[in-house]
């Protein structure tokens, strides 16, 4: 997405546990430097967040509203 279109600086998309290959955790996020539109770059999240933790505003309470609505 970040590569195709200019107009996004960021994208992320994080995958709940075990759902992507082998991996207990995955959070692919990519993005453009403040000063470079040339160049994207790309890191998993889930090395240095662990965003399946209760404070987890972007990934968990959401999950959490999502799982009471059905």
């Amino acid at each position: 997405m970040v590569e195709e279109d200019h107009n996004l600086f960021a994208a992320g998309n994080c995958y709940d546990a075990f759902q992507f290959k082998d991996y207990q955790l995955f959070c692919p996020f990519a993005y453009r430097l403040l000063n470079d539109s040339a160049h994207i770059m790309v890191k998993d999240l889930s090395v240095e967040y662990m965003y399946l933790d209760q404070d987890s505003e972007f990934f968990y309470v959401p999950k959490l509203k999502a799982k009471n609505k059905l």
